[in-house]
């Protein structure tokens, strides 16, 4: 502070005020008056030096405290010394050296009425419990004992501040945690039933190092499990990525028995990293699901690491089934054909045996099926023929107009115009009228010259 109870000067009762502003004025050194005024003066000093004097009440001393700050400190007049700088326009919410406002600063010296009032002046849409989050249990106890209206949201009768809880679990220690769900419980009490809820506050003790391995265990052994596998794969990735392994293996043996592991989740969600992790600690074989996964969501990185582990027994030729998998994955799928250029090739004109009840689809009319046409242009690359046909349909832009994929037809159209010739141009016009696809049929209108149709 300016300073401290043993520097300060102790005035006898009938000292003038003259006397004390001498002193003040001239012995005070580099301390603003005003400061010191606030912490060990009266009201009256201190508007002496702000109205005849001229005293600014917006300074602040070598450590940033200001004039709350130091008013929170007067024992004998701090509520009438805040009436009067607010009065003045003394600045608010500004924080010291350490990154503590004068709220805050108040609490930490149990002077409770003034932090209180003091906080009611800033427009802020936080409870006052949320503000003075990092103050330690001690002190958070104290505000609450002298006003429960401290947990609830700013202006509000009766609502419970719940960023509360997620404060507490990024910032605090198990006990905190615990006696703020003690208090939030006769306000929300159905909140912790919340999957949302769980979620968040899973995540939120995934970024608090120290305590936040307790915080989740408590979570996971207090509140009705709610968690999915997936709810659960979801905050485990994050996890990962804040590499709080504590949390991670919580969630690795919390995880539920549904129909994908948790292994298999973090393989349809692209976590490499989290796959891995969970691999590691609980090791499984790969199975036909999991190559699914992976084919349809995952990278060229994911599916080398995957299909280099030890495979299922069932899972013999795993190529044919990836294959037609991968298909389906519009953002990798093209990256991965031709990362597997060697398997693919061998495949890339050969029907997939099941992948469609009308009959086998050739790898290319997979891929328009699937609306991939980056996988489509790989699959020209690896070596597929435009001209091949499969389930009777006469080729593969007659294909693609069939199933409404009008992209696919104009994709195909530019490589090989011959796929619209003679009566081809009928079939396809058909095909536009009974989808009644007006854009279909501006499109062939445009192509084909007006003898055409």
């Amino acid at each position: 502070m300016s300073m401290d109870q043993s520097q300060r000067e102790e005035f006898l009762p009938y000292t003038s005020l003259e006397e004390r502003l001498q002193f003040v004025n001239e012995c005070i050194g580099d301390i603003p008056a005003i400061l010191y005024a606030a912490e060990f003066e009266d009201l009256e000093l201190c508007q002496e030096l702000v109205n005849t004097q001229g005293e600014d009440v917006n300074k602040r001393d070598e450590h940033d405290f200001d004039v709350y700050h130091c008013a929170a400190l007067n024992k004998t007049c701090d509520l009438d010394l805040l009436d009067f700088f607010v009065s003045c326009g003394a600045v608010m919410q500004r924080k010291n050296f350490a990154g503590v406002d004068a709220v805050n600063f108040a609490l930490e010296r149990w002077n409770f009425k003034f932090a209180s009032k003091l906080f009611d002046l800033y427009e802020s849409e936080k409870s006052f419990f949320l503000h003075c989050i990092c103050r330690n249990l001690d002190s958070l106890k104290f505000a609450f004992e002298q006003d429960p209206s401290v947990v609830k949201v700013k202006g509000s009768d009766d609502e419970f501040d719940t960023r509360i809880l997620k404060e507490v679990a990024r910032f605090k220690d198990l006990q905190t945690f615990e006696w703020i769900v003690g208090i939030a419980s006769s306000f929300v009490g159905d909140l912790f039933k919340s999957k949302e809820w769980q979620v968040e506050i899973v995540r939120e003790a995934a970024r608090n190092e120290e305590h936040g391995e307790a915080i989740a265990a408590y979570v996971f052994s207090s509140f009705p499990r709610t968690l999915t596998d997936k709810d659960v794969t979801q905050v485990f990735t994050d996890v990962v990525l804040r590499g709080n392994l504590g949390v991670a293996r919580l969630l690795v043996d919390n995880g539920t028995k549904g129909q994908l592991s948790l292994f298999q989740h973090c393989v349809a969600m692209n976590s490499l990293r989290a796959a891995k992790f969970v691999h590691q600690r609980h090791p499984e074989m790969v199975n036909t699901r999991t190559v699914i996964r992976a084919a349809c969501h995952a990278d060229v990185e994911m599916c080398e690491w995957l299909l280099g582990l030890p495979k299922d027994s069932n899972l013999c030729d795993q190529a044919p089934l990836f294959f037609q998998a991968v298909l389906s994955n519009k953002e990798h799928g093209a990256e991965i054909i031709r990362r597997f250029e060697s398997k693919v090739r061998e495949r890339v004109n050969e029907p997939f045996e099941r992948f469609d009840p009308v009959g086998p689809l050739v790898p290319l009319y997979a891929a328009m099926k699937n609306e991939n046409l980056a996988a489509a242009e790989a699959l020209l690359e690896m070596g597929a023929h435009l001209n091949v046909k499969s389930q009777g349909v006469l080729n593969l832009l007659l294909y693609c107009l069939g199933i409404n994929f009008l992209e696919g037809a104009k994709f195909v159209y530019l490589k090989d115009k011959s796929q619209l010739d003679g009566k081809l141009k009928e079939t396809a016009m058909q095909i536009a009228k009974k989808h009644g696809n007006q854009e279909m049929k501006q499109w062939l209108n445009e192509v084909l010259p007006p003898t055409q149709h």
